[in-house]
């Protein structure tokens, strides 16, 4: 079984946003590039099922 390295809060504390991500691995940013994504998305269906679908089903 492959062995994962856990961070905390704490292994960044103190610095900026950016040497944040600077000092993060190519994979822990690529993940957190996928949650951007992701998580854009789900607002966006959010949003129209929302504004959109939800009345016009109530109506």
């Amino acid at each position: 079984m492959a062995e994962t390295a856990s961070t905390t809060s704490d292994d960044y504390a103190g610095l900026s946003a950016k040497q944040t991500i600077d000092a993060m691995s190519d994979d822990k940013k690529k993940a957190l590039k996928s949650w951007y994504f992701y998580d854009w998305a789900n607002q966006a269906y959010a949003l129209t099922v929302m504004t959109v679908i939800a009345p016009a089903l109530m109506a």
